[in-house]
């Protein structure tokens, strides 16, 4: 665990994907993807509906094309996961087009707010971050020292799925959810984004990853 990181055991990728439904021609992006994970099981299905669509060959090797080179976006600040999450995509078919080693927490290129459809993503837990120019960026880090990455990463999740459409899976400890510290936040979200869904995940879901006892949520919006 740096930086607050911890991975995701595949079981709860597939359900978080299961929930969001991702479809063909669908924009999607991880912020703060780790080794990739998100993406790389994003990619196999999106692949597997465009094989299974009935579109003639034609169409399904266009679509096959732009899977690779178009559809699947990512941003990891640590250089040995983003180098990790490109060869893990190569070797899955490609799709490394708009994977970057960048701060998830800002806009750069191609990366803007109200772009995607699919916003799915395993936050950084408890790393606080206090570089001024993110803060004053964020409503939720406005006039303070500093805020909790996760949620900073919870707004610039609401901030990139497209207005209306897009469709959010998030993992949060719970106490974003729970404590009245974090109401301000819950009371953000509830002026921001509507929740579909949480599930409160067993205190063991992420022990797989060498987490254990962090009591966390999966939160759709």
């Amino acid at each position: 665990v740096t930086l607050g990181q911890y991975f995701t055991p595949d079981r709860i990728k597939d359900f978080m994907l299961d929930i969001l439904e991702p479809k063909i021609g669908n924009l999607i992006i991880d912020p703060a993807f780790g080794s990739g994970g998100f993406l790389v099981f994003a990619y196999r299905r999106l692949l597997e509906s465009i094989k299974r669509s009935g579109f003639n060959t034609e169409k399904i090797e266009q679509e096959k094309q732009k899977l690779a080179s178009d559809y699947i976006y990512g941003t990891e600040i640590t250089a040995r996961l983003a180098l990790a999450c490109k060869t893990n995509m190569y070797l899955h078919g490609d799709g490394r087009t708009h994977i970057y080693r960048h701060d998830g927490l800002v806009n750069f290129g191609d990366i803007f707010e109200d772009k995607f459809d699919i916003v799915i993503t395993n936050p950084p837990f408890g790393a606080p971050i206090d570089k001024r120019d993110i803060l004053d960026n964020y409503q939720l880090g406005l006039k303070r020292r500093s805020q909790q990455s996760n949620v900073l990463f919870l707004e610039r999740c609401v901030r990139l799925a497209k207005k209306g459409t897009g469709r959010i899976g998030i993992v949060l400890p719970e106490s974003i959810l729970m404590n009245t510290t974090y109401k301000y936040v819950r009371d953000w979200l509830d002026q921001n984004a509507t929740v579909d869904a949480i599930f409160k995940m067993p205190s063991y879901a992420f022990k797989p990853s060498g987490t254990s006892g962090i009591s966390t949520s999966l939160v759709f919006l």
